[in-house]
């Protein structure tokens, strides 16, 4: 097989991989290297043709990320923030993505879960229901109301 020809078939196949959900630069660096016989500039090359034409975009990736972990998983902004930093994403990005977590649905999303803990514990002892509070609090990466 011809290395353009390969080098289209692994651009469809990323494309296709790239379209099914958001990838980070990261993802789509590492589907590409597992295909045989580009080399290292030609996959640099794609990277580039995927951000240009729209298939591959951190920020958008980030969001949906920030999103989906916030709303699906209940995850407070420090674990978030931590997992973006882990598959190296700007922090510029990171801390654009969680400003547009609503200080009402983080505070909503915190109550919740200390009322899920407390209710788990079975505790009707007020200090401890207030520690549980701080502890999800600082979970939350906000101050303990």
């Amino acid at each position: 097989m011809s290395t353009s020809s390969l080098y289209l078939i692994v651009k469809q196949t990323v494309a296709r991989y790239c379209s099914y959900q958001e990838r980070n630069r990261r993802e789509v660096e590492n589907k590409i290297a597992t295909f045989e016989g580009l080399s290292p500039a030609a996959m640099q090359q794609l990277v580039e043709e995927l951000i240009e034409e729209n298939f591959l975009d951190e920020q958008r990736y980030t969001a949906a990320f920030v999103h989906d972990k916030f709303y699906l998983n209940k995850w407070g902004k420090r674990k978030i923030y931590h997992s973006l930093l882990g598959t190296g994403i700007a922090d510029k990005l990171i801390q654009d993505a969680l400003s547009q977590i609503p200080l009402e649905d983080y505070k909503k999303t915190a109550t919740t879960l200390a009322q899920k803990k407390k209710t788990s514990l079975g505790s009707s002892d007020a200090e401890a229901i207030i520690l549980i509070v701080k502890e999800k609090a600082k979970f939350f990466g906000a101050p303990p109301t």
